[in-house]
């Protein structure tokens, strides 16, 4: 990984964490208007029963926030038996980050992490993360572009 750079666990809870997870995606994402503590809240913090999971990558000499990769949580019913299951929804890389294989060693490391848990794990990748994905282990399953790790 690049000098100065290391990987934690996000704190959903914590605002000032939020709040700069937020301003990555507004970076990120500059014609994406609903990134805000409300979004936040509704969509991490409002999950019955269900803790998100995530990863970012900081740097430690200035302490920002370099990328991160969040997980919605869900149950996934299959034969009457819950699954617990993972869904990868938000990612960015801060632009002056880009390029650094950053986007991949937080799939690797979040595939590492979830391997405890034995999650179900899916996505529906746009065009940009499709590549990276198939990269770093997960199958296409349809045109309609499912990718997934299979823990179990």
């Amino acid at each position: 990984m690049t000098k100065n750079l290391e990987i934690f666990q996000v704190n959903f809870t914590n605002n000032d964490e939020a709040r700069q997870i937020i301003d990555l995606l507004k970076c990120a994402f500059p014609n994406t208007t609903y990134f805000s503590m409300q979004w936040w809240s509704w969509k991490y913090l409002s999950i019955p029963n269900l803790q998100p999971k995530g990863w970012g990558i900081r740097d430690t000499k200035t302490n920002q926030i370099a990328a991160i990769r969040l997980f919605w949580p869900f149950i996934l019913k299959n034969n009457k038996m819950d699954n617990l299951g993972y869904q990868p929804v938000d990612t960015a890389t801060h632009p002056s980050f880009q390029g650094k294989g950053l986007f991949s060693l937080l799939i690797k490391h979040a595939l590492k992490e979830f391997k405890s848990v034995n999650p179900i794990l899916f996505n529906f990748p746009n065009d940009q993360s499709l590549k990276p994905y198939l990269k770093n282990g997960w199958d296409l399953y349809s045109a309609n572009q499912w990718v997934s790790a299979i823990m179990k």
